[in-house]
């Protein structure tokens, strides 16, 4: 086989264990290449393909380079019958003599006729002349990575000596056992295995494959594998991560015939896998503590969170009820307010006529005061004119009269007065309560502070009011015992007008009484009229204020309704953010518990123990350079091809 054949071959060996990584559906690769690799080339040619190699190889490197290939021959079940290496070592920069170390037995040179000489210690000096030297030899040492095929036919184990031409459904196991312990570790040298064969589709039918892909062209079944063994137990993996040790294929045989499987072992391929981010892995790991201080916060964060909402919706139902209470006692509140309201406004109509009276009082007073003075002057000529006399008494008939309707119409006003009164005193404390509820009940501070504004004009009212009518009373009591005198008198002298003339001399001794108090009478009324203003001023404010306090109570109760709508929403909002804060609670909770916990318990003091390790496999798999020694200035490279046949 030419040098080309042999670089198809290598590119074929590689297209199969990158499909079999990274899971690829097909390979790139014609049937008849399969057969040519896979089932004609026996162990023999590829053995003879590397000493006929062409030489014309491009050359590309710097000074010495030696690869190593290892050959070896086992039966079906994996024991190895046979070991050949071969060596190619790559004289760039054209050197005369090259010293290389090996532990081969039985060497030859391949191609050339490049003689060497044995020195000590495992030293062979090659007389290279410039060239390149090829040389195979034997050895007896342990392969790095053994294979133990196992096989089953329906279930039950069978010897593959006793399987030719037998049918059924046929399992074949192949367990890779890595030998290759890292000196000072518990580490392996991460071997990867690449294992492929055919499969004729006269013989085997309905093909899978564990750890491995199953491809067909119709003739043929391509199996590939991979196994990296050892490589689990070297990063310490637990059991839940799934790292191949072994390969298994399984299909339904007719006529069995033995098969033929290429493992190509090397550890290069660790080398090719590039962490470039291995320091943002180690600050990942380093970052599992914050997130699990982080995660702790939030949990404690949604706890407070739903002690706080259960709160709320607990002062939120005390809230409510006092809407409740409060919409209860807005139809009492009103109802009174309507009915002062109606009080004052009786009381305003009435202002007028009191103030009429009042006017008419003092009026009446002043005409009594005058008509007693004319009375006194003419007591005396009554006594000496009996008729001027009747004249006189017709006059203070007249007087007593008018200040009797006077007096009546002032006692109806102080009546109407007293009554208001009364009903402004009840209001007065009907508002203070109604405020007190107002204000625990959390209403607005507007209203609330315009009804105390009413009340405090209430009742500046109420003692204007308790203050006037006390003199009023006063005046008026005055003013009755004065009329009743009076009234008495005329009448009296009316009707004993037959006998005034015997007690005209006795009437001019009263008199000085009467007119003392009609002086009274006068001066009483006088301060009524002076006060009578202030009152009807008093009385029309406290009405403006019951107008106000009435709309203001009409949108209280227009209001009472929304109030009573946002307070169960409110309720019902708050029910639903505590149990959304229970919910989030719980929920956080649970996430950090079968979340990040697990997730921390995953990557905590595993991740950076694995990174570390696998920089250490990567270390271990650049120094495995050779089987059978090498000299250490060249830069070295091995690869093991195990057949199984």
């Amino acid at each position: 086989m030419n040098m080309n054949k042999k670089i198809a071959t290598s590119v074929i060996i590689g297209a199969l264990g990158v499909s079999a990584v990274f899971g690829a559906t097909q390979i790139p690769v014609n049937a008849s290449t399969y057969r040519n690799v896979l089932t004609n080339e026996s162990y023999n040619q590829i053995v003879n393909d590397v000493a006929t190699t062409d030489s014309t190889v491009t050359r590309t490197g710097e000074g010495i380079e030696k690869e190593e290939t290892v050959y070896a021959k086992a039966d079906a079940t994996g024991q190895v019958s046979q070991v050949i290496v071969s060596d190619w070592i790559k004289n760039y920069s054209g050197d005369a003599t090259i010293t290389d170390k090996t532990t081969l037995k039985d060497i030859v040179n391949v191609k050339g006729d490049e003689t060497y000489s044995q020195g000590a210690n495992g030293e062979i000096v090659w007389q290279a002349n410039g060239n390149d030297i090829y040389y195979q030899g034997t050895a007896d040492a342990e392969l790095p990575v053994t294979i133990q095929a196992t096989y089953k036919l329906d279930g039950v184990e069978i010897e593959p000596s006793e399987l030719e031409g037998k049918s059924g459904q046929l399992t074949i196991e192949y367990t890779y056992k890595n030998n290759s312990k890292v000196a000072g570790s518990d580490m392996y040298t991460p071997f990867t295995v690449v294992a492929a064969t055919m499969l004729k589709t006269d013989s085997f039918a309905n093909v899978t494959a564990e750890n491995a892909k199953v491809i067909s062209d119709g003739d043929k079944y391509a199996v590939v594998g991979v196994a990296m063994p050892g490589l689990k137990d070297s990063l310490a993996l637990g059991d839940e991560t799934k790292v191949p040790g072994s390969i298994t294929i399984t299909a339904d045989v007719t006529n069995y015939e033995p098969i033929t499987v290429l493992n190509v072992v090397t550890a290069d391929l660790l080398n090719e896998i590039k962490l470039d981010d291995t320091d943002q892995l180690k600050d990942l790991a380093d970052s599992m503590d914050e997130l699990a201080d982080a995660s702790k916060k939030l949990v404690d964060g949604s706890s407070d969170l739903s002690d706080g909402l259960n709160e709320l919706k607990d002062k939120t139902g005390e809230y409510t009820k006092g809407v409740t209470t409060l919409t209860g006692s807005l139809d009492d509140y009103i109802a009174g307010v309507s009915k002062v309201t109606s009080g004052i406004k009786t009381l305003y109509n009435g202002a007028g006529e009191l103030t009429k009276g009042v006017s008419s009082l003092a009026t009446g007073a002043k005409s009594l005061n005058s008509g007693l003075n004319q009375a006194s002057n003419g007591v005396d000529s009554l006594v000496n004119n009996f008729d001027a006399l009747v004249t006189g008494a017709g006059s203070i008939k007249s007087g007593a009269d008018s200040l009797n309707t006077a007096l009546k119409q002032l006692e109806a006003g102080k009546q109407a007065e007293n009554e208001a009164y009364a009903t402004l005193s009840a209001t007065v404390e009907n508002n203070e309560k109604i405020i007190a509820a107002l204000k625990a009940a959390g209403v607005e501070e507007s209203i609330v502070g315009m009804l105390e504004k009413n009340t405090a004009g209430q009742k500046q009212i109420a003692e204007g009011l308790t203050a006037s009518g006390a003199q009023i009373e006063a005046g008026l009591s005055k003013a009755s015992t004065g009329a009743s005198s009076l009234a008495d008198g005329s009448n009296t002298l009316t009707s004993g007008l037959t006998k005034m003339k015997k007690g005209a001399k006795s009437l001019q001794s009263a008199m000085g009484e009467l007119e003392a108090g009609s002086k009274t009478l006068l001066e009483g009324a006088n301060k009524l009229n002076s006060v009578s203003g202030s009152l009807s001023s008093g009385i029309k404010q406290l009405y403006d204020g019951s107008i106000s306090l009435d709309t203001a109570s009409s949108k209280i109760k227009s209001a009472t309704p929304k109030l009573n709508d946002a307070s169960s929403k409110l309720d019902n909002g708050v029910q639903s953010a505590a149990d959304g804060g229970k919910t989030l609670k719980e929920g956080l909770e649970e996430f950090n518990r079968e979340g990040i916990s697990k997730l921390i318990d995953a990557v905590d003091g595993k991740l950076g123990d694995v990174i570390d390790k696998f920089d250490d496999l990567q270390d271990a798999a650049s120094k495995y350079t050779t089987f059978t020694d090498t000299n250490s200035e060249f830069k070295s490279s091995v690869k093991f091809i195990i057949e199984l046949n």
